[in-house]
């Protein structure tokens, strides 16, 4: 008869096991986190205003469906900001872009990006979730404080995935469009 030798589990190697599996269902899950900087001043009216409304709604129900721990804040700006805070739920989103939203002012895109990094700032992560912060402008690109406003824009570059959108009303958009890519990280 043959006798075959079979390697027997050490106690170090089971601890060591069991220490693998803890730490893997401790580790935080990533979730979204999305500061919108939504362009309220007097040049955004009529038809880009329209747009940017719909866009923000739009983008903001795909992120909540796609990440159900996802959250989404919201900083409008021209002279003034106003801000939603930190919300996973939609009808909040779409009840601040259609009854707070103005069009009305000058735009002082740094004054919305200062107000977006408070709010991304005060985002924390927790033991089980951790976020992925983004800031995604949205502007017809024609600025009050342009350079004040990409020198912010770009000293935030190493803590959030920044991102622009454009929204215009005809005309030669070269200027606006070159100062937007200036506010997105590459």
């Amino acid at each position: 008869r043959d006798l075959h030798s079979f390697p027997t589990r050490r106690s170090s190697d089971y601890e060591l096991a069991r220490a693998e599996e803890a730490e893997i269902e401790t580790q935080p899950i990533a979730h979204n986190a999305v500061v919108l900087v939504l362009d309220d001043s007097g040049s955004m009216s009529g038809s880009p205003t329209e747009r940017l409304r719909e866009a923000a709604k739009k983008f903001s129900q795909k992120i909540l469906e796609a990440d159900k721990g996802a959250k989404i804040a919201i900083v409008s700006f021209s002279d003034l900001t106003e801000t939603l805070p930190f919300t996973s739920n939609i009808d909040d989103v779409r009840s601040f872009v259609d009854n707070k939203m103005e069009a009305y002012g000058k735009t002082y895109v740094a004054l919305g990006l200062e107000q977006a990094n408070r709010e991304a700032r005060s985002l924390r992560d927790t033991a089980s979730d951790k976020y992925v912060k983004s800031i995604v402008t949205m502007s017809d690109g024609i600025p009050h404080d342009g350079s004040a406003a990409t020198r912010l824009a770009q000293s935030m570059f190493p803590d959030y995935n920044m991102y622009s959108l454009g929204f215009f009303d005809g005309g030669d958009n070269a200027e606006a469009i070159e100062f937007l890519q200036t506010l997105a990280a590459e």
